[in-house]
């Protein structure tokens, strides 16, 4: 959402509100113009389908387990966030001359408001989230936050507790770990850094958004965000 703050910088001509359109591809740059910064406020997602099935070939509904889901990374030099959305399907019977074709068409809209600012050119990269088949289980350390059932699954020296799992993403292949950086039990110890121990997947070949063909498969994202003149150090009182 817009601030007050930010109001202000638009209508006195420090700043531009301005939106833009992402997707049709896997990868897309904003760039941010010299002695400028970037506030993204809005990200609106559109699902994808990814999928269109011939005859009856039904089986291929399996594909949705590698394919249901939408990964979007967006940074800079100095700014790094990751969303995950969920896509939703209508599935119906196009045709049936000459062979039945069923249709998966995407539905439903996620908005989010943000508060990302970025100083340098904005990556905007997508890529499916793929399977999550490693279940690791381990307790909670001593000293990480934890409390006993019925409100949490408790911590190593609490009675009654229940191991907790952490699902770690493996590519489909089965042998190279989706994790960014560490996987396993590392999701529960304190210390870590939490954007490589958040729920992630890379961008390789087993979760690259290839179904670009047709209106309902790629991905599609409306950006709003507003450009301000300057860096922000420059500028006092709270945006």
């Amino acid at each position: 959402m817009i601030t007050d703050k930010l109001q202000n910088l638009i209508l006195s001509g420090k700043a531009i509100y301005n939106t833009v359109t992402i997707g049709g591809g896997q990868k897309f740059v904003l760039n941010v113009k010299k002695n400028r910064f970037i506030i993204i406020h809005n990200i609106v997602y559109m699902g994808a389908s990814k999928l269109n099935i011939l005859g009856n070939n039904l089986e291929k509904l399996n594909d949705l387990e590698t394919l249901g889901n939408t990964q979007l990374k967006i940074f800079s030099n100095k700014s790094k966030n990751q969303f995950m959305f969920r896509d939703f399907y209508d599935i119906s019977i196009v045709t049936n001359d000459p062979e039945t074709l069923y249709a998966v068409t995407p539905k439903g809209v996620t908005n989010i408001d943000t508060y990302l600012i970025h100083e340098t050119d904005i990556s905007f990269t997508f890529s499916n989230c793929g399977l999550s088949a490693s279940i690791i289980n381990a307790n909670s350390p001593v000293d990480s936050p934890a409390q006993p059932q019925p409100n949490d699954y408790g911590s190593d020296g609490q009675i009654g507790i229940t191991t907790p799992t952490r699902q770690v993403s493996t590519s489909v292949l089965g042998v190279v770990k989706k994790q960014t950086l560490i996987g396993g039990s590392a999701f529960i110890q304190g210390g870590g850094n939490t954007e490589e121990l958040q729920f992630t997947f890379p961008v390789d070949a087993t979760t690259d958004y290839t179904q670009l063909d047709n209106p309902g498969s790629y991905p599609m994202v409306n950006i709003q965000y507003v450009e301000v003149k300057g860096i922000p150090a420059n500028l006092s009182g709270s945006f």
